[in-house]
Formats: C-alpha cells, structure tokens, sequence
C-alpha cells in the first residue's frame, strides 16, 4: 500500500475484548494509530503501533479534533479511514467521531443506548421478539428509600454505567438492597469514567443464561450464534465457562437466532458486532443487557476455534466500509470452551499438574494469573477477579465435557492450609 492512499484504523484505548484489534490491524497492513488518555491503559504489542495519540478519549469532541488535527499532518494517511472503541466505555464515542468524519458506524443514538443499561432497558421495552426484565431507574439513595416499600424480591441491583459485571448483585431483602445501592453511589472506581449515583433495580428472571453473537453489515445480519454461559455461585454474576456453540435443540436454536436477529433491526444495531445476554425462562428470552462491541471474556477466540473465524479482523474491515464476509465464512464446525478456574480460598502453595494437562490434545491454551504465595479471595465479585482458564476445541460436546472434568482433576491448586492439613494426618 502507496503512502498516498495508506488507510488507517484509530482503536480508542484497545484494552479488554479489543487487545487483539493491534494485531489483526497490523496483519491487514493498515496504518494502526491508538488513541489513549495520559493515564489510560497501555497497548501490550507497542511495536505494531504505528501512531499512538493522548487525549481524553471521553470527550468526543476533543477526540474528533485530535484526529483531525493528526489528518492535517500526515497527509499520506486517507481520510476514508475507521475507528473502534477498544472498550465498553468508548462505544459511545468511537460512533460519534465516526459519523463526523461519514465512516462506516452504527447511529450515535444506537450506541449511547448500548452502553447505558436504562437506555437498552427503554429501547427493548417495545420488542415483539423478546422479554424484557421489570426495572426501576433510580438517580439516588434518597429516591430509592421514597420506594423501598414497592420493591419487589429477590431482586438484581446494578449501575447504570459501569462493565464486567462489576457491582452487579442478586439481593434478597431491603437491607441487601440499600447497603449494596450505598457501594454502587460511593464508588469512584470506574476504569477513569465518572461512576455517577444512578443505578437499576431489576426482576431477577431464573433460568440458564446465554450469550448471543450478531454480525451485522447495511443492515444484514452475517454471522450469528449462541453461546451457553455458566456463572458463579448467587450473589455475584462472574462469568466462568463459555461452550460455543450453546447446547440447545436444533429447532429451538434457530427459533432463538431469527428472534434476536430481528430484535436487531429494532434496536437499530446494522453495522459491525454486537453481543448481547440472554435468559431463557419459562420459554421466553429475556434479554439482560447488549453491546455493540465484540464479546469479552475470550469468545472471540472460541468463534475462531469452532468456526475458523475471525470477528476482529472482520469489525475492522466494516469499520473502514470494506468487505468483511471473508473472515466471517465458516471453515469447520467444532465445540469450543473456555472455562475459569474456581477453587476455594488460601493461599496458594503450589500449582501443580499443569505440563501434564497441556498433553491433551483438546487443550489449546491453559492461563494462570495467579503464583505460589498468592491468595485466593473467597468470592469473586466481578469478571476482573478471575485468575486463570483452560480453552479447548474438540469435535463433540461428549469430548468437551470429558476433558473438562479431566482437567479440573489434573491442575491442582495447594493452597497453604491444605499443606498444613496434610501434615497432621502424617503425625
């Protein structure tokens, strides 16, 4: 590619889910140009960024005049360019700075619904394809207390603005409610965004959770699959194992795809990828919350091992208004997992069993963020308190279910007091 014709994609603090945006830019051969503020998450694979530009990506005005100012001084660089927030936060703002310069986006309004938890509660109160959770917005403690009596339980309390499940909790009874609600209003601990003192109170919908992959281009939906999710333990909402694609009865599963794919079309989603959460209850689909972003929690990674696709590469090139069908064209069709470790509380010891368990053949990746002398907190509260995974492919659910078992009993965590118990049955 000529300098005089370079295209560039501007991936707003690539962190989380859009780590592997650097990389698969690169291996477009695009112009990669990261935009981060002053203290804002750095980029891991720095050396295939081309251009790395600081300002306060919250502001999209600013941001919009960075880029302009950055076009002015690299004149090689065409302006029918692309950019993609690299996080929950930026999709807001990636939208409007790409409506400004006319690239390929979904509408602003479309996006400020999907980060806001009470916008995609109003826009999905409307649907005719799925069920929408009962919820009351509150701006305040004070409000809330005004209402107490009206409330409903069990119940799921969470912010109006925050991500990976953070501060979401089931509560049982007023008291729950309030001391959580007091957490939510006085945290300030927002990834560097303003936390605010709104939060929902919403009916908590029992049943089996999924997680829904939509790939959109003018309108048309491309790509599209469920994925079955396993959480923790009640009160908290920890994502711990991914199975792609999602174990449903044929029929149902495709009854369950031609609803959230027209659900698109209503919530306006008609460019790039959005992933959305799932309850199936008493055969209705409630929808939990949706993004127009990719997945976390490494299911991209678990499209690419079932299907042999490629969602990142595929997000850039609708970004930038190219063909984007190649990398979304099935190749194989196999099971994939992800699951997190979850082993009790301690101190770890040693971790044990780890060569033998990367000898399977099914295990593609084993990660342990976690070392000898580290602890192990009794509950995990949001998806950053997870420590570690396994990730595997294999031909049948059967294959899958069967390693999985296997490698729980393989990789051993020895924690402290374990050590100590051991050596009192020896006495």
């Amino acid at each position: 590619m000529s300098e005089d014709e370079a295209k560039a994609v501007f991936l707003l603090e690539p962190c989380f889910f859009g780590e592997k945006y650097v990389e698969s830019a690169a291996a477009l051969e695009l112009v990669v140009i990261v935009i981060r503020r002053e203290h804002g998450p750095e980029v891991r694979n720095k050396e295939l960024v081309n251009y790395e530009l600081i300002c306060d990506i919250t502001d999209a005005q600013t941001t919009y005049q960075k880029i302009d100012e950055f076009f002015q001084t690299h004149p090689y660089i065409s302006r029918n360019s692309g950019i993609l927030p690299g996080h929950d936060y930026a999709v807001p703002v990636a939208a409007e700075i790409a409506t400004k310069f006319g690239w390929n986006t979904n509408s602003v309004q479309t996006a400020d619904c999907a980060r806001s938890k009470v916008g995609m509660r109003r826009q999905l109160s409307n649907s005719r394809y799925i069920s929408n959770p009962g919820y009351r917005l509150f701006e305040n403690l004070t409000a809330l207390m005004d209402e107490l009596d009206q409330i409903k339980y069990p119940a799921i309390v969470k912010p109006v603005n925050m991500t990976s499940s953070m501060f979401v909790k089931f509560v049982q009874n007023p008291e729950e409610l309030v001391s959580h609600a007091q957490k939510i209003v006085t945290n300030e601990d927002n990834f560097g965004y303003p936390s605010g003192s709104s939060f929902l109170v919403e009916e908590y919908i029992q049943g089996q959770e999924y997680s829904f992959e939509a790939f959109m281009s003018d309108g048309k939906c491309k790509l599209a699959q469920i994925t079955e999710k396993i959480k923790t333990p009640l009160p908290y909402f920890v994502e711990l194992q991914h199975t792609l694609p999602a174990p449903i009865e044929p029929a149902k599963y495709e009854d369950i795809l031609n609803r959230l794919i027209h659900l698109m079309g209503e919530l306006g989603i008609s460019e790039g990828p959005c992933h959305l959460e799932f309850v199936l209850s008493s055969g209705r689909i409630y929808v939990i919350e949706y993004s127009t972003r990719l997945p976390g929690g490494r299911i991209t990674d678990l499209y690419r091992l079932a299907y042999g696709v490629d969602l990142h590469k595929a997000a850039i090139l609708n970004a930038l208004g190219e063909e984007s069908q190649r990398y979304l064209n099935p190749i194989y069709n196999n099971i994939s997992r992800i699951r997190h470790f979850h082993r009790e509380s301690g101190r770890i010891k040693q971790i044990i069993g780890m060569e033998e368990a990367k000898k399977l053949p099914e295990v593609i990746e084993i990660v342990v963020e976690k070392h000898e002398n580290e602890f192990i907190p009794a509950e995990m509260i949001s998806n950053m308190d997870r420590y570690g995974f396994f990730l595997l492919k294999a031909s049948t659910y059967e294959a899958v279910e069967r390693v999985s078992s296997q490698l729980e009993g393989i990789i051993e965590f020895v924690m402290e007091n374990e050590e100590a118990a051991h050596e009192q049955q020896k006495c």
